[in-house]
């Protein structure tokens, strides 16, 4: 009995090793530019504007903001301010992040909400954020 539960717990674990890692789809890529970097001794915040065309996924409507996110001070997340038209509905948020993506924005119309994490930070340099969750 005991062997059996030593081979079993081996194969589980050898299986669970060998099982590939999740590939997120990328649904759309959004350009954040204009980007201010908010530097202490760290990054601690950066402002950006960011937008995406009509129709990156269905039904989505065109959206151009301007955000503003801080890690310490307001480290929950925060709306942007749009430059322009805002849709009906239609909502842009972001928020910063030590852990995961530095910088994570939501556009949330209807019911539904497309997110995405950009990938590490420079100083005062653009960046991209990959939508990689729809819901």
């Amino acid at each position: 009995m005991r062997t059996s539960f030593f081979a079993s717990l081996a194969a589980l674990a050898a299986s669970a090793v060998a099982a590939p890692l999740e590939v997120r789809e990328t649904y759309a890529t959004w350009s954040a530019t204009e980007v201010q970097t908010l530097v202490a001794h760290i990054i601690y915040g950066v402002n950006f504007r960011i937008t995406a065309p009509a129709g990156y996924i269905s039904g989505a409507p065109e959206f151009d903001v301007s955000c503003k996110v801080l890690a310490f001070s307001s480290p929950e997340v925060q709306p942007c301010t749009f430059n322009g038209p805002q849709a009906d509905g239609s909502k842009v948020e972001a928020k910063f992040s030590y852990t995961g993506a530095p910088v994570t924005v939501y556009h949330t119309f209807g019911s539904t909400t497309a997110s995405g994490g950009s990938g590490t930070l420079s100083y005062n340099t653009d960046f991209t954020v990959d939508v990689t969750s729809v819901v």
